[in-house]
């Protein structure tokens, strides 16, 4: 599931499942992504006259694709559904339409992709009536970029840089840039991203040289991380040091810090770093490394927590927004609240809500790797049920009902179109609703993972596919990210993952995975985990 997260968690009401939704209950529900999701729902029915549809697309709280094309097919004559029948056209047919879908539709992302002529005629077209997005689109139909690069203001050629496509990025802006011309442009907006855009593609190699002798003292220290990784892409060890130190000064996050600490010993080799990073409490890989570096046990982790183990619990867990109440509930917490909530979650089933809200109480100084759902998966293979909830606890914190910005569903986070594919595969009717439910949600994913296993072997790289999908994975490959076994590798690679979301998310999968797999039995090194990644990567390119 490429996109970025944002979890709200909510208890399915499980008569939603044999009838529709009703318009009065959503407009009875407080305005919230789970909300939402269900609106898209609802606008999905057939039997729903055009003026409902409209007055529940105007309850959305976060409009997106899914719900803005639900709403078109009920041909309200309105500006949004005129956008939205534009949003569905292919870019050469956009180019033949009219200048309000060009405009509407026709990104820059897609027209940096079009022909000299097709840009011509969107330029024509769109002049008199967008002249500044005419004068925008006009960028790139320019022959001369090493020129242009030059030639442009500075802001202009930011945002040209970031709208464009990877590929046209590739063929006509991987430049040797001036060092004026770097100076220039670093304090731009959208600089930060223009610097991810090019250490984190290793196609940009030209660029990458460009960025070797900047000064960031000004700049944040995300910046300064990135340029030392780049840096180090060219061996650069001392100018890496410089970056690394700058980072170090610009944050106060133990998370940063000890990736900063990692990075600082792998450019020094200095094993005082490595002290450094065992005093840090957080565990995430780079404390897992330098436990391993020392042979120090993990402290700070708890893989089981007794609930008071009754039949009988008052919380519904079918109550759709229920969970959300405890959510705000407890942001702010104390003893009365935490023994209310172990009264409320005494049953075993809600053994996840129960360690969310005690975690919470205890402002998160302990890393609980429970087993929630031990007996859904217990008759997996031993490393399955490892992964299985290395990804649970990253996606969810096992809480069943959990929703994304995105729709991704339930305690594995299945994005609806890969749920219907695998119901397919599985020759079972198909509700979308169900993979609210824990079972339905890990057994899809048990599937799921097979082919991905089969694919991308390592977990690491299974946990870049899970999030990102395999097309998205292999493209790294192709851009020569993990396929090669460098100095610094696969840990360069790591931090040159192109998707802030996807580079922490199999970060944490694989931290997670190598506490469960260290639990009962010898320890799991991080580097044993990374060893044969390259080889695995290589391998899946043809796959």
């Amino acid at each position: 599931m490429f996109f970025k997260l944002f979890f709200v968690f909510i208890f399915l009401n499980l008569t939603l499942y044999s009838k529709d939704i009703d318009l009065g209950w959503l407009k009875n529900k407080p305005k919230t992504y789970a909300r939402d999701f269900y609106i898209w729902q609802y606008l999905k029915q057939n039997n729903i006259s055009s003026k409902h549809a409209k007055e529940a697309f105007n309850l959305v709280h976060v409009k997106n694709k899914k719900i803005l094309f639900a709403y078109s097919s009920h041909k309200n004559n309105d500006k949004v559904n005129k956008k939205i029948l534009c949003l569905k056209k292919s870019s050469s047919t956009l180019v033949k339409s009219s200048p309000f879908c060009i405009k509407e539709a026709l990104s820059f992302n897609k027209a940096s992709r079009l022909s000299f002529e097709e840009l011509k005629t969107v330029i024509f077209k769109t002049k008199k009536q967008y002249p500044e997005y005419s004068r925008r689109i006009a960028l790139l139909n320019n022959k001369n970029f090493k020129k242009i690069s030059s030639s442009l203001k500075a802001k202009d050629f930011v945002w040209l840089f970031l709208k464009v496509s990877s590929s046209f990025r590739i063929n006509k802006l991987n430049l040797a840039y001036s060092k004026h011309f770097i100076d220039e442009i670093k304090y731009q907006k959208g600089f930060s991203r223009f610097l991810k855009l090019i250490v984190t593609n290793n196609l940009m190699n030209k660029a990458q040289k460009s960025l070797l002798n900047i000064k960031s003292s000004k700049l944040s220290s995300a910046d300064n991380f990135f340029l030392a990784m780049n840096a180090l892409s060219f061996n650069k060890r001392k100018k890496a040091m410089v970056f690394l130190n700058l980072a170090a000064k610009k944050t106060k996050s133990s998370s940063k810090l000890s990736k900063i600490l990692f990075w600082k010993y792998m450019a020094s080799n200095d094993r005082e770093y490595i002290k450094e990073l065992l005093k840090i409490r957080k565990i995430n890989l780079y404390t897992l490394f330098a436990h391993d570096y020392y042979k120090e046990k993990i402290k700070n982790v708890v893989y089981s927590l007794k609930t008071l183990n009754t039949s009988a619990s008052s919380f519904d867990e079918e109550d759709q927004f229920a969970w959300i109440k405890v959510l705000r509930d407890t942001k702010k917490m104390n003893k009365t609240k935490l023994l209310k909530y172990q009264k409320t979650f005494s049953s075993s089933k809600h053994l996840a809500h129960y360690t969310y809200v005690k975690n919470r109480y205890e402002n998160y100084k302990k890393s609980y790797f429970i087993n929630p759902y031990k007996n859904i998966i217990k008759d997996f293979p031993l490393k399955r049920q490892n992964l299985i909830n290395a990804i649970a606890r990253q996606e969810s914190r096992f809480i069943p009902s959990s929703i994304s910005t995105a729709y991704a569903m339930g305690v594995m986070q299945i994005m609806p179109f890969l749920s219907k594919a695998l119901a397919k595969q599985k020759k079972e009717e198909y509700d979308i609703f169900t993979m609210f439910n824990a079972k339905k949600s890990i057994t899809y994913a048990h599937k799921h993972l097979n082919y991905l296993e089969r694919v991308f072997k390592n977990p690491l790289l299974i946990a870049y596919a899970y999030n990102g999908g395999g097309g998205f994975t292999r493209s790294m490959f192709r851009k020569g990210l993990f396929v090669k076994n460098g100095q610094y590798e696969p840990y360069l690679s790591m931090e040159k993952v192109p998707y802030l979301e996807t580079r922490e998310y199999a970060k944490k999968v694989l931290s997670n995975y190598i506490v469960y797999a260290s639990k009962d039995k010898k320890r799991i090194t991080v580097s044993s985990m990374l060893r044969n990644v390259s080889k695995d990567a290589r391998k899946s390119i043809t796959k």
